[in-house]
């Protein structure tokens, strides 16, 4: 059987320093330059398929005819 003891007070201040100056680091960089994408993602819970199922279509850009409808008439009640 394993018996893990609490970590001691000097422990518990190197881990605080540690995760300070990791902090600090990250800071300083955009996060793909520490981790992919993928695992960003995947931490976050995002999940985009591997394959897209078509061409993206930038939406700003697109001048669409507009749409032809019925011509319904207008009844006031």
């Amino acid at each position: 059987m394993i018996c893990l003891l609490a970590p001691t007070t000097k422990e518990l201040e190197l881990a605080e320093k540690v995760t300070g100056n990791l902090a600090a680091l990250t800071g300083q960089v955009a996060p793909c330059d520490v981790s992919s994408v993928y695992g960003i993602r995947r931490a976050m819970g995002i999940s985009v398929p591997l394959d897209p199922p078509g061409p993206f279509i930038d939406l700003t850009t697109v001048t669409a005819e507009p749409m032809e409808t019925d011509s319904v008439p207008i009844i006031a009640v």
